[in-house]
């Protein structure tokens, strides 16, 4: 039996794959190395580093994966952390509420969520806007509550922090 030749439009089509797939995994090598770079840069005092890796790794990401990705999410939250440490509430809110809009559109990502909404309502509990925090606490219990997984240790943060609001 005779085994058909590919075309050359199937080969350039295998090749065309086979390229974009080398590039995105290029790049996350690249995410990955400027990600921990910047995760040592903020660890060490280097806030200026850490900002300029985090911003240059969001703009590669949304570039090749697109605004909405869980990747763009994480990165997302790790600059608003940077700038929430730093008292630039300003500039962190509307990172959170970004990263939090993804994670909410991403299926099984309980937990991404709920650390969006811990870290928001820590900023808001930072800045004496309890009634926010409250409200982002309780909902981030409910999913914790919804999904069996209340006794995490997660969630007791949430409790914690909730009763601190409190006392």
């Amino acid at each position: 039996m005779k085994t058909p030749k590919p075309t050359p439009i199937v080969i350039l089509f295998v090749l065309f794959l086979l390229l974009s797939t080398a590039g995105v995994k290029a790049q996350q090598s690249d995410w990955t190395r400027s990600l921990t770079a910047a995760r040592a840069a903020s660890q060490s005092g280097d806030y200026s580093t850490a900002l300029n890796l985090y911003k240059l790794t969001l703009a590669s990401q949304e570039k090749a994966l697109g605004p909405n990705h869980a990747q763009v999410a994480a990165t997302l939250n790790n600059l608003a952390v940077l700038y929430h440490n730093q008292g630039s509430y300003s500039q962190a809110e509307p990172l959170y509420k970004r990263s939090l809009t993804i994670w909410e559109k991403v299926p099984e990502k309980e937990a991404q969520v709920v650390a969006a909404l811990n870290n928001l309502a820590s900023m808001y509990r930072d800045q004496g806007r309890n009634a926010e925090a409250v409200a982002l606490y309780n909902r981030a219990l409910g999913i914790w509550q919804k999904s069996g997984h209340i006794d995490d240790s997660r969630a007791a943060t949430a409790f914690y922090n909730l009763g601190s609001i409190y006392s």
